[in-house]
Order: C-alpha cells, then structure tokens, then sequence
C-alpha cells in the first residue's frame, strides 16, 4: 500500500508488490505472525496502553447533562444553517443550557 499526502488530502492505493514467489511467501508469512501476535494481545493493547491514554483525556472534559426538553427542542431546530443567528439573544431552552452548563463547569 502506497500513501500520499497533498494540499491536506490524504490518498492511498493497493500497490502490488514486486518480488520472486519465495520473497512474496516469506513476506506473506511475516505479516501473517505479526497479525496474529496484534490479535492474541489485543485485550491487553487496549486495557494497558490505549485506555489509559483515553481515560486521560476524558478526565479533562467536563461532564454537562443536558435536560431532556433541551435535546428535544435542539432536534426541533432543523439545519443551523436554516436559522437566523442572534447570539445576543439565545432562545429560552438555549439560554437554559447556557445556565446549566455555566453552573456545572464555572
């Protein structure tokens, strides 16, 4: 497989690989080990290495609950680009959840 990068597109293709018969089978045979080494310590990939860096990053994110009237009324709204922008003066269910979300993170 072959990867480029250009002006921020990321492109890759399935390149055949050039090699004798016994290069293709020995190389068949290397990704077939390590394949099967990722698998068998996949459990344990993710519970020692990648949650803990996960469970890093959420500790930093502030949970907010949103009332459930909020979430109705923000699927109501349709597409953001459809509706008139007043951030000066939020609707009610919005002004709420600017209060709520003010009152849990400070």
């Amino acid at each position: 497989m072959r990867s480029r990068r250009f002006n921020t597109y990321f492109y890759w293709a399935v390149v055949p690989i050039d090699g004798t018969p016994a290069e293709l089978a020995a190389q068949s045979e290397r990704a077939d080990a390590t394949v099967s080494q990722v698998t068998v310590r996949l459990a344990e990939i993710w519970s020692q290495e990648v949650l803990p860096e996960v469970k890093v990053h959420l500790r930093d994110v502030p949970l907010v609950v949103v009332p459930s009237d909020v979430h109705l009324w923000l699927a109501q709204q349709g597409a953001p680009a459809s509706r008139p922008h007043n951030p000066a003066r939020p609707l009610g269910p919005a002004r709420t959840l600017q209060q709520h979300i003010k009152a849990v993170v400070g």
